[in-house]
C-alpha cells in the first residue's frame, strides 16, 4: 500500500470516529435535556403539620384545608407540600415554601388551594420551579326546566 493510500485511509478513519463521537455527544446532551425537563404535578397545597395530624384522612384534607390554617405559624414553619390525587405528598424545597407563602399571603380565598407545580421530584421531595394557584371552579348553574 502506498504512503498516499495509507494517509487517505488514516484520514477517513479519523473523520469516521470524530463524527461518531460528535453523534454520541449530541445523543447524550439530548438525553440530559430530556431528563432535566420539569415535571408538572397538580394537587392541593397542604402543610406538613396537617399531613401528619390527618394522615388517616388525607383524601379529605386537601379540599377542606383553609387559608387560616395555612397561615398559622406552626403550619407555615412545618413547610408546605402538594397533596396529589393519589394521596401522595410531595414536600416542597425552600423555594417552594417561599412561593407558597407568597401565594397564601396574596390570594383572597378561604380554601380551595388547588395548585399546579413544575419542578423535579426526588423521592417524596419536590424541587419547585414554578407554583401556580388554579382558578376556583365556578358553580354549575342549573337552567330552569333542565334536569
Amino acid at each position: 500500500m502506498s504512503q498516499f493510500a495509507r494517509g487517505l485511509l488514516f484520514a477517513c478513519f479519523i473523520c469516521f470516529y470524530s463524527a461518531a463521537g460528535a453523534f454520541s455527544l449530541a445523543a447524550d446532551s439530548s438525553k440530559k435535556a430530556a431528563a432535566e425537563k420539569p415535571e408538572v404535578v397538580n394537587g392541593y397545597l397542604v402543610d406538613m403539620v396537617c399531613v401528619h395530624d390527618e394522615a388517616a384522612h388525607l383524601a379529605e384534607l386537601g379540599p377542606k384545608h383553609t387559608t387560616k390554617c395555612l397561615k398559622m405559624p406552626a403550619c407555615r414553619d412545618s413547610g408546605y407540600a402538594l397533596l396529589l390525587p393519589s394521596n401522595e405528598v410531595l414536600r416542597f424545597d425552600a423555594r417552594g415554601n417561599e412561593l407558597a407563602a407568597k401565594l397564601i399571603d396574596s390570594a383572597h380565598r378561604d380554601g380551595d388551594w388547588k395548585m399546579r407545580a413544575t419542578g423535579k421530584r426526588e423521592g417524596d421531595n419536590f424541587q419547585v420551579r414554578t407554583l401556580e394557584l388554579e382558578k376556583p371552579k365556578a358553580p354549575v348553574k342549573k337552567t330552569p326546566g333542565r334536569k
